[in-house]
């Protein structure tokens, strides 16, 4: 019996920490610094006069040169097909 008494002591004093863990956290969520954070980061939301700048991660290298490739193919088929209608072969 004393080992399982001891045993519950543990859980109570675990859950007691545990408690006023959560408790602090509670507390931090309802402060301007948190809230200001939160609005900031999750929603995208700026203070007047402020700018948001957004900036994008970049596309590997090899992906890269396969998009400009795939691009100036695009536009090369596009010419060819411009040239065609227009100019007439002699």
């Amino acid at each position: 019996m004393e080992k399982e008494l001891s045993k519950l002591d543990d859980s109570v004093e675990f859950l007691t920490k545990e408690k006023e863990s959560l408790n602090f956290s509670l507390g931090e969520t309802y402060s301007e610094e948190y809230i200001e954070k939160v609005a900031r980061e999750d929603l995208g939301m700026q203070k007047p006069g402020e700018k948001v700048v957004v900036i994008k991660k970049e596309a590997a290298a090899g992906e890269s040169q396969s998009n400009n490739f795939n691009l100036l193919q695009k536009l090369s088929e596009w010419f060819n097909s411009i040239k065609d209608r227009f100019i007439k072969p002699e």
